[in-house]
């Protein structure tokens, strides 16, 4: 259904952008001479054609303008200076297994903190799993099916295919997908000798050129804004060079479960909810950090929202038999609470 409205934004956009584009019969002179060599005979629609491919060929060379610059200002991950990063985007996103724990009841019985003291991390890369056991502190691998591969963390830039679609609201766009379209339904009118920007400026009405002027300027800078994006590299590729080669370090591992913590749940009650704090210290500003709700205004009053556990906490209760804590954390879900106040 998107796709299919994005169609028909891309081809409504592009020939309200052709009709804008194409020369006025109004404002014709019928003894005129013409103003341009490759310019069509009236009524055809070619010269909206001839120039919304230069405006194309503005936008693809913005966008390869963008694309350099971006590439120049990426953070380069192929040096040491560069295993820090690599370190938190893999704790960040490596399934954490907890299998032992150290753990603290009250006295009548109730799970009161819970640290885990052995993790299992895996990393899915491609059609490999790099395992990583903190007991014994050396990673494997293990070969993957290909029902199991996983590319996720190979690209290397956060452009997404919404991002991208969402650029169909600049005018520029559907221009040249429909200047494209053109080129094939009117093959005889775009085959003729195409003449440059400077050309349309100097021939043109003081309307047109300001047409040409302002479009130009739309398609530069959203090709550089595209090709930066498209370009930019903020997030390591870890299916090659120097960031896959850390996989197979011991030291890398060991860092990325010193980032990870392990963490110390403590479990809480709140108005007969259970909220989870993590690593709670003697600060007073840490009583409102909840893993499992978050500060929300509902009406005019400040209160807790409880949000789902995370998976690793999941894992761990399910590991120590906490099946009832579970289904309690699954039950208070989206309930409000009035915000605890400070001692």
């Amino acid at each position: 259904m998107a796709m299919r409205w994005s169609v028909a934004t891309t081809l409504l956009a592009g020939s309200l952008a052709l009709g804008f584009l194409a020369p006025g019969r109004a404002r014709a002179e019928p003894d005129a001479p013409a103003t341009v060599a490759s310019a069509p005979k009236e009524g055809s629609g070619g010269g909206g054609v001839v120039i919304l491919l230069i405006i194309a060929g503005v936008f693809v060379g913005g966008y390869g303008i963008g694309y350099i610059i971006g590439r120049s200002r990426s953070f380069n991950f192929e040096n040491a200076h560069g295993d820090g990063r690599v370190v938190d985007f893999v704790a960040a996103n490596a399934d954490k297994r907890p299998v032992e724990f150290r753990i603290e009841r009250s006295p009548d019985g109730k799970l009161g903190a819970l640290t885990p003291t052995r993790v299992i991390y895996s990393f899915k890369v491609g059609a490999t799993k790099f395992v990583y056991d903190t007991a014994d502190g050396k990673p494997g691998k293990v070969s993957l099916s290909p029902a199991e591969r996983d590319d996720s963390h190979v690209a290397r830039n956060d452009l997404t295919i919404n991002a991208a679609m969402g650029l169909l609201k600049n005018p520029v766009l559907p221009a040249a997908t429909t200047a494209a379209t053109a080129v094939v339904l009117y093959p005889h009118q775009a085959a003729a000798a195409v003449p440059d920007f400077t050309t349309l400026l100097s021939h043109g009405s003081p309307l047109d050129r300001l047409k040409l002027v302002v479009l130009g300027a739309l398609a530069l800078l959203s090709g550089c804004a595209l090709g930066f994006k498209s370009g930019y590299r903020d997030k390591p590729d870890m299916g090659t060079g120097r960031p896959y080669s850390l996989l197979d370090s011991d030291m890398f591992w060991q860092s990325v479960a010193h980032s990870y913590g392990p963490p110390r749940w403590v479990f809480v009650q709140i108005s007969g909810a259970t909220l989870v704090q993590v690593k709670p210290d003697s600060d007073e500003s840490s009583v409102h950090l909840y893993l499992n709700a978050r500060q929300t205004v509902l009406g005019v009053e400040r209160r807790l929202q409880v949000s789902a556990p995370p998976k690793d906490l999941v894992a761990a209760l399910e590991a120590v038999g906490e099946s009832e804590l579970l289904r309690r954390l699954a039950r208070q879900v989206g309930t409000y609470l009035p915000l605890p106040k400070l001692p």
